[in-house]
């Protein structure tokens, strides 16, 4: 060949011996096709893009050419670094794409190296099977909240404020607490002041058919009118309160038994008479008679209490609206 080729040629990198030869017998024998000069000789390519063993049909470039745009065939790795820098961190797939092209690469080899030198080392191929599989577990987060702690965090929260809402229903429908420790004088009489130095002896009468909440209410207010109560409860017989008012759905011994389990009552007095008399009240030394201020009408007068308003020993309490035993039974 020429000085100039030869020259050309010392600037290239050395060719392997397969590849001189074939260059060599081209230039002795050039060939036939018009479509391909003299410059133009095929050659192996040592791997492309992929990092896969292939040949390829490009043809070689010229001398020009080959100054400009030199390959460097034995260090592939070093012009894929210089020309695409690694990033800092590679992603979960990417690592294991190339984790796979690479065992695949080793598996060829081994493959070749097993059938010529006998069975895989089963260490080897464990080894091999675990780094395919690897993948990269991410970077832990100091701010990341793991799920556990959600759901805990969420069920606090929603416990927390169905609680409140509960409370918030109980308060609203909650029944406000009666008068308590509260001397209300009846309208157009004056109510005596307590003794002093001993219980105060409280009276309060009813038929209480149906014990309920309203009973409980007016005898809670009556044992807590004064410091110091002694409550006295009386229940009508059946007799009277069938004539004066009507049948009952308890008889009157059920009627002062359900009474007599009521915490605020300290003692009950089995049909009692329907009009409190002066002589009733000296018998059981009552100083006061526990009652709404209601007036209430029987054939005796508009109010059979009016005696007691006058004496100064009537004590007010208050109804609670809406319970009543007429109201439970119609329901």
């Amino acid at each position: 060949m020429s000085s100039s080729t030869s020259s050309a040629q010392a600037g290239k990198r050395k060719r392997t011996a397969t590849s001189a030869s074939t260059t060599a017998a081209v230039a002795d024998h050039p060939p036939t096709s018009p479509e391909m000069d003299h410059g133009q000789i095929v050659q192996t390519e040592s791997r492309d893009a992929s990092g896969e063993e292939g040949d390829t049909t490009a043809p070689e470039s010229s001398h020009h050419d080959q100054h400009h745009h030199h390959r460097k065939a034995d260090h592939p790795s070093s012009s894929t670094s210089s020309s695409h820098p690694p990033s800092k961190r590679q992603r979960a797939g990417s690592t294991q794409g190339s984790s796979n092209n690479n065992n695949n690469h080793n598996n060829n080899s081994n493959h070749t190296n097993s059938s010529s030198n006998g069975p895989a080392d089963p260490v080897q191929q464990a080894q091999q099977a675990q780094q395919a599989h690897a993948l990269d577990p991410g970077e832990p987060s100091d701010t990341t909240e793991a799920s556990v702690d959600i759901a805990e965090r969420v069920g606090r929260k929603g416990a927390k404020k169905g609680s409140e809402d509960k409370k918030g229903k109980e308060s609203k429908n909650a029944m406000p607490p009666p008068p308590i420790g509260k001397l209300t004088h009846p309208v157009g009489y004056r109510t005596n002041p307590p003794p002093t130095g001993r219980p105060v002896r409280v009276y309060a009468d009813g038929v209480f058919d149906l014990f309920h909440l309203g009973h409980m209410r007016q005898l809670e207010q009556a044992k807590k009118a004064f410091p110091d109560v002694y409550l006295i409860v009386g229940v009508t017989g059946d007799e009277e309160t069938h004539k004066r008012k009507g049948l009952t759905v308890l008889s009157g011994r059920e009627r002062a038994e359900t009474v007599r389990h009521c915490k605020w009552v300290d003692e009950v007095i089995e049909d009692c008479p329907w009009i409190v008399t002066p002589e009733f009240l000296e018998a059981h030394q009552i100083d006061y008679v526990a009652h709404d201020d209601i007036p209430y009408g029987a054939e005796e007068g508009d109010d059979i209490y009016a005696p007691i308003k006058a004496a100064g020993k009537f004590l007010v309490t208050q109804r609670t609206e809406g319970v009543s035993t007429t109201g439970i039974i119609t329901k």
